[in-house]
């Protein structure tokens, strides 16, 4: 996937995981949650091509793009970021499985994932538009 987002426009790229990411994640825990594997890994491919294809390179794209002067300072603080996206919610959802359970939990984590993809996805079709 990532040899065709890298030809894609990076702002593209982005709105396009902003959609796939809520669909994958959606279809992953139906799966989960219903006892198919094979919707698990649809699930599964489908919020990794969002994860590692449009939204990791999209943002890389559009971060070099923009840091043109500065533009190893802003991929090493885009690596920073990308890190803890991955490790911090990782953490608190183990952490609040073991607490609340792991069916609400990853109910509560979709809906977060959906409301910020919703977000972004807004942010960026407007500044696309001026």
């Amino acid at each position: 996937m990532q040899p065709f987002v890298r030809k894609m426009n990076s702002s593209t790229a982005l709105l396009l995981g902003f959609i796939c990411l809520p669909c994958g994640y959606g279809l992953l825990l139906y799966g989960a949650n219903s006892g198919s594997i094979f919707l698990v890994l649809a699930g599964t491919m489908l919020a990794g091509t969002a994860c590692y294809g449009f939204t990791y390179l999209g943002g890389l794209q559009l971060i070099v793009e923009r840091g043109k002067k500065e533009a190893a300072r802003a991929v090493a603080g885009y690596y920073l970021f990308a890190y803890l996206g991955l490790g911090i919610p990782s953490v608190f959802v183990g952490l609040f499985a073991d607490i609340y359970g792991t069916q609400i939990v990853l109910i509560l984590f979709f809906l977060l994932v959906v409301a910020a993809c919703l977000i972004l996805f807004v942010s960026g079709a407007r500044q696309k538009q001026k």
